[in-house]
């Protein structure tokens, strides 16, 4: 239920933005024109493009660069933040478009320097009046879940506390049922208690509530199953606290191992929308680099062969990737097969011809295609440990692993500003589609200026 009305306060986020911008854009063609140019009057000065465009930029960077919080918990330094950062993503997007395009010729700089801006200023303010409606108008009215708190006389004054140090809009309680103590007719914490735990079932089926929460520790003797079966049967919701999910830190999430119910735990959670399309792109990069790889397999046979070092053509690494699978990390072998251990040591190494042409096109790691495919790697990752190295890391830096390793990853590209390991650390923490975007990108132009 919660999950709803907090679609339905995204959407309307959505809505009213929109409505802003287009208000400000309107207004910054009267400043700069002298009318609002919709293309009403004459279809030949159609300008809406700005706003048509930065509205598909700003549709596409509010689902696919989401805010970590939502609107409604967001104070106004967060919100300043979460505003400029977004309207920074649509001005570059819309600036690059219309290069792209080579139609920027057409739209007034000053008249976009002043939608832009102005956008960043009114979506702040309407922003912040949305939020305070909600919060005042929307808890008195008759929309809120008005909710029965059933608990013990000594827990109201610490769940009363707890309630009202969170932004609770979508829910109000209404009254209070002490089940260990008759103090029905009494006020605690400014509520009305209502039932005692013999009349808590008739009380509720003729109260004004929508819900029946209860607060209550596992050493009060209460038949859930049938409280819950006969407030149910009554239309009404029931809600019933979990003390361990309460406490716990972290991401968290209420579902069903097989039959059982359960708590899940995590350090961190991702969307899956996003980790589907990380994963689609690794499924169409390993196609294309097995379609590369299997002729270049028999090319690098051949190749050895004629040079008279044959053997195996691919080397083989254990390697430890996501929360501790061992798998094996392919590559091309580019060393004679005499070299190899002299790599590992104080030895210089000799590579062969075929691996000097390997290595010229950077198709060394080209086996690992299999990996993708198999889903042991991913294109972007983190670094991929020996077993040793695993077993060695403290717990601490063992959590990057909760991410697959990859083929390139933030470690190559910021190797000169940090280390390996906090760099993975700054990957899992931020991860995010624009961010393997930039790895890639990154990783591309340092191939090419080498």
């Amino acid at each position: 239920m919660h999950d709803s009305k907090q679609t339905l306060v995204r959407y309307i986020a959505i809505i009213t933005d929109l409505l802003t911008m287009f208000a400000v854009y309107l207004v910054a063609n009267y400043i700069k024109f002298g009318n609002f140019r919709t293309g009403l009057n004459n279809p030949q000065d159609y300008y809406l493009g700005v706003f048509t465009t930065s509205l598909i930029f700003y549709i596409i960077v509010y689902f696919f660069i989401p805010s970590r919080e939502s609107m409604i918990y967001r104070n106004w330094i967060q919100e300043v933040f979460d505003v400029v950062k977004m309207e920074i993503y649509i001005i570059a997007l819309t600036v690059g478009y219309f290069f792209i395009t080579q139609t920027s010729w057409y739209y007034s700089r000053v008249q976009m320097a002043i939608y832009f801006g102005g956008s960043i200023v009114c979506v702040i303010i309407t922003r912040q009046i949305l939020k305070r409606f909600i919060l005042k108008s929307y808890h008195r009215s008759g929309s809120n879940e008005k909710i029965m708190l059933v608990t013990t006389y000594d827990q109201v004054s610490d769940v009363m506390k707890k309630i009202k140090q969170t932004r609770n809009w979508y829910f109000r309680i209404s009254n209070l049922a002490i089940i260990d103590k008759d103090v029905v007719g009494e006020e605690l914490e400014g509520l009305e208690v209502v039932a005692n735990c013999d009349n808590l079932i008739q009380v509720a089926s003729t109260s004004e509530i929508d819900t029946v929460f209860f607060h209550v520790d596992d050493d009060v003797p209460l038949n859930y199953n049938g409280l819950i079966s006969q407030i149910r049967s009554m239309g009404k919701n029931v809600r019933v606290r979990l003390k361990e999910y309460s406490y716990a830190h972290g991401n968290r999430e209420l579902e069903f191992l097989g039959n059982f119910a359960v708590a899940t735990f995590s350090s961190r959670h991702y969307r899956i929308r996003y980790v589907a399309v990380k994963r689609i792109f690794d499924i169409v990069c390993a196609i294309v680099g097995m379609m590369i790889f299997i002729p270049m397999y028999f090319i690098m046979a051949i190749g050895l062969l004629i040079e008279g070092d044959p053997g195996s053509v691919i080397v083989q690494t254990l390697r430890v990737g996501k929360n501790g699978r061992r798998f094996y990390m392919l590559r091309f072998r580019t060393l004679r097969k005499k070299d190899l251990e002299a790599s590992a040591g104080n030895g210089i190494p000799q590579y062969t011809i075929m691996g000097r042409f390997i290595k010229a096109l950077g198709m060394e790691n080209l086996p690992n295609a299999w990996n993708i495919l198999w889903d042991n790697m991913s294109v972007v990752g983190v670094n991929a440990p020996t077993l040793p190295e695993f077993l060695e890391d403290s717990h601490k830096n063992r959590n990057v692993m909760s991410m697959k390793p990859g083929m390139i990853g933030l470690w190559q590209v910021q190797r000169k500003h940090f280390t390996k390991e906090k760099s993975d650390e700054n990957y899992v923490d931020n991860w995010s589609l624009f961010m393997d975007l930039g790895i890639i990108v990154k990783s591309l132009k340092l191939f090419f200026t080498k």
